[in-house]
């Protein structure tokens, strides 16, 4: 799966990308195409996210990118 915009193919002819969820705590991103194909990319390191990130920023349509919730434990 590549990050394209909703209007640009993704790795088969008729493939787009129509969410992208970020999760800030995990450090992953999880990719979900038009046809339902669903993808994860986890990050093993906070440079390798922040490098991710960006790229999601910048080329993504941001109609399409989310952030999931923050999970907050209490003692």
């Amino acid at each position: 799966m590549v990050l394209r915009p909703r209007h640009e193919r993704m790795t088969y002819p008729n493939e787009y990308l129509e969410n992208i969820t970020i999760d800030l705590c995990k450090k992953t991103f999880y990719l979900l195409s038009d046809d339902g194909s669903k993808r994860k990319v986890k990050c093993d390191t906070t440079k390798q996210f922040m490098e991710v990130l960006d790229l999601v920023l910048k080329k993504a349509d941001p109609d399409i990118v989310e952030y999931a919730d923050i999970t907050v434990k209490e003692d």
